[in-house]
């Protein structure tokens, strides 16, 4: 078994069997959510920047969270969270963050509401104390301390996207009183008012603190990018928490953008990007999880849940609609009041989505 997959060819024999044997540990993963096969295609997978199987692993991992029971899951996902919290040493920074970002975060996004209070009650203490860490020490002392609060960032960022307001900036949730607990017992955040906004505000205020840090000149080039990761990861988690708790568009404006500064400290500005006006090889796309907020269904709006015709009539889609064949729809037979049932079912249910990007310098930035 190779320690890389990027070291058999591709088209050869040895990578097709690589990857058949690969899929079949991934489908006991998606039936079973083994612990135990789940360590084995995370520490296989981490060593790697994209496993030749990555596509398939961020599948795996999207079945495994609907197929299993909540308990079974919690104890799969502490597997990562322990490679991601030891304190020996045995792990590097790259595995670490590695481990959250492309198995942690995926199996939280599609993870139940359920799941995430259960996962997040027994982490919150630790997630806030690490929040609060102050940079000290030399690099080696920085290094630990960046990945942990980068891991930390990346994990609230999840949270938020995926509970409403009510669960994480309202008073009497569960994660919000255990949090203004532990902040006012850590004395990280005195000024809490007891309105169960305390675990925002605190990330809000720490995330707008922690965008002054920057690296000193003549550090290695692996710490200037581990600071520009830690910097991608608070600027993504102040997006989630902004658009969780606010919907004032210059609220958005003041939080997300209004700081210019930011985009020094998340983008390289000392490398050449080169945009080709013509591709000499089609470039590779990755696919991202994703969440996408859905309000219900606004009971002002009309019952229909398709545009009026009548809309569409003086519209370049009134003349392009006829060159399409429709009578093989994928709703054939079935009444509109089912049709109906069946598109409001799925409007409701689906919290996350893969968004398909281009692997380019731009759509493989983590702010992506």
């Amino acid at each position: 078994f190779p320690v890389k997959s990027l070291e058999l060819k591709e088209g050869t024999l040895e990578l097709n069997e690589y990857q058949s044997i690969f899929r079949i540990f991934l489908k006991v993963l998606e039936e079973r959510a083994s612990p135990v096969i789940f360590y084995l295609v995370l520490s296989v997978a981490c060593r790697e920047e994209e496993h030749v199987c990555e596509t398939d692993i961020q599948d795996s991992i999207f079945k495994m969270m609907n197929k299993n029971s909540t308990d079974v899951l919690v104890k799969t996902l502490n597997v990562a969270w322990e490679i991601f919290d030891e304190s020996s040493g045995e792990f590097s920074s790259n595995i670490k963050l590695a481990t959250v970002s492309r198995f942690l975060l995926p199996a939280l996004l599609s993870a139940s509401s359920h799941l995430i209070i259960v996962f997040y009650k027994e982490k919150l203490e630790r997630l806030l104390k690490v929040v609060g860490d102050i940079l000290r020490g030399g690099e080696e002392s920085k290094v630990k301390t960046l990945t942990s609060k980068c891991g930390s960032f990346l994990l609230f960022g999840a949270l938020y996207s995926k509970m409403d307001q009510a669960q994480v900036h309202s008073k009497g949730s569960e994660l919000t009183t255990l949090a203004a607990d532990v902040l006012r017992i850590s004395n990280l955040f005195p000024q809490g008012k007891g309105d169960g906004k305390e675990m925002s505000s605190f990330l809000v205020k720490s995330i707008t603190e922690s965008r002054k840090e920057t690296f000193q000149e003549g550090c290695s080039e692996d710490f200037k990018n581990l600071f520009r990761t830690f910097h991608c990861s608070i600027q993504n988690c102040m997006i989630s928490v902004i658009s969780c708790i606010q919907n004032i568009e210059k609220l958005y404006n003041h939080f997300i953008f209004k700081d210019g500064s930011i985009w020094a400290t998340i983008i390289d500005t000392e490398k050449e990007i080169k945009f080709e006006m013509e591709q000499e090889q089609l470039k590779t796309r990755r696919r991202q999880l994703v969440t996408i907020r859905q309000n219900a269904q606004d009971s002002t709006m009309p019952a229909t849940n398709y545009i009026q015709s009548h809309y569409l009539s003086d519209s370049s889609l009134s003349q392009d609609i006829g060159h399409y064949d429709f009578t093989s729809s994928l709703n054939e037979g079935l009444s509109d009041t089912a049709i109906t049932a069946r598109v409001n079912e799925q409007l409701s249910s689906v919290a996350c989505h893969f968004l398909e990007l281009e692997g380019d310098e731009l759509g493989s930035h983590p702010c992506m």
